[in-house]
């Protein structure tokens, strides 16, 4: 009896700055046997790009051109380029200057990332794994958005106050309130309104994609010692900590404001579902000490799965064949997870519609 063939799930990646890692993280990560076997990678980009990097690291790899009349295929990579792209194809020839941020390599990390978002809205994927791009490249090249995140939000019509970047390992979970701002601009962004729209999507997220039915987060404190009862700043007397005691009247776990360094120092941390950290520092240093290279960057909040890997460029070592997938390979894992949970939702749901009818 011929077993049923199991259609793979096609999982987006961009390209990212192709004169940093992302090119050789996704060639090692596609080279190996038992990733091609659980999904099909879709690059939205030139296969130039990646043969280049192939043949400075002597990788060989199996490669796809995408056409509607050939499909997909398994156990290779699938470039995926826009009509108008694929005919200019033979003519593209990409300046690789590797470990350094350039004009021509931030326009590239933009464009990939549109072609991305188009591949999303029509279905040619089902999620999207991004590989890091430079903020300074991606300026040279004439975007003000600060990131991904940002981009993402534009695009899937979310203002950004509805999304939420959310840093996932197996053992510990957090979330950004302010993301990619000057550390002065922190205090006068941070207000009521976005702490509690922010909280929102995390506990959203918890209860849908990671099935805590009521989740318990702790909500970090703006200032040392969380201000000390008010003698090292106001904030948390005057707002966050009421803040906290009306969502505790509304039902909801959260509680705070805790003070960052004894929430993290002292492990309190880990009695929690997940940690808002009001800045990128307060919660991204001791994420990435404790996750190390199992860390994965999940944009909570879009109609979309979004995953990346949590470090950025190397550009220090960006060609040398130094840079280590395994933040890649964890961000595809948690696609694939999330990409299977919504489906056993979806049909469940569906069932119990059907049953009920």
């Amino acid at each position: 009896m011929n077993k049923k063939k199991v259609r793979l799930p096609r999982i987006g990646i961009t390209v990212g700055d192709y004169n940093g890692i992302g090119p050789e993280i996704i060639l090692k990560l596609f080279t190996e046997a038992p990733m091609l076997q659980r999904c099909i990678p879709v690059v939205f980009g030139h296969r130039a790009v990646l043969d280049d990097y192939a043949k400075r690291l002597n990788i060989s790899y199996r490669y796809h051109h995408y056409r509607p009349d050939k499909g997909w295929r398994g156990e290779a990579i699938n470039f995926y380029l826009p009509e108008e792209a694929a005919r200019e194809a033979k003519d593209f020839k990409p300046e690789i200057l590797p470990g350094k941020p350039t004009e021509a390599s931030g326009k590239y990390a933009v464009q990939s990332l549109q072609w991305a978002i188009e591949g999303l809205k029509a279905g040619l994927v089902e999620a999207l794994v991004t590989a890091p791009i430079s903020k300074a490249a991606i300026r040279m090249a004439g975007t003000d958005a600060p990131g991904h995140t940002e981009m993402l939000a534009e695009a899937f019509g979310k203002h950004p106050d509805e999304v939420l970047m959310t840093f996932v390992a197996d053992d510990v979970k957090v979330a950004l309130v302010t993301t990619h701002i000057p550390l002065q601009q922190v205090p006068r962004t941070l207000s009521d309104k976005l702490l509690l729209k922010k909280i929102e999507v995390l506990s959203q997220t918890l209860r849908e994609d990671f099935d805590l039915p009521r989740p318990r987060i702790a909500v970090c404190g703006l200032n040392p010692h969380a201000g000390e009862q008010g003698t090292l700043g106001r904030e948390e007397v005057e707002w966050i900590g009421p803040l906290i005691e009306k969502l505790q009247q509304q039902g909801h776990d959260v509680m705070g404001p805790y003070p960052a360094d004894g929430l993290w120092g002292g492990g309190l941390w880990s009695k929690f579902d997940a940690i808002m950290a009001l800045y990128h520092d307060q919660g991204l240093i001791p994420f990435k000490f404790l996750a190390r290279d199992r860390g994965v960057n999940y944009t909570a909040g879009l109609p979309v799965i979004r995953t990346s890997p949590t470090h950025g460029t190397a550009y220090a070592i960006a060609g040398q064949g130094k840079a280590d997938p395994s933040s890649f390979r964890h961000a595809v894992w948690m696609a694939l997870d999330l990409i299977a949970h919504r489906k056993k939702k979806t049909a469940e749901a569906e069932a119990e519609e059907k049953a009920s009818a």
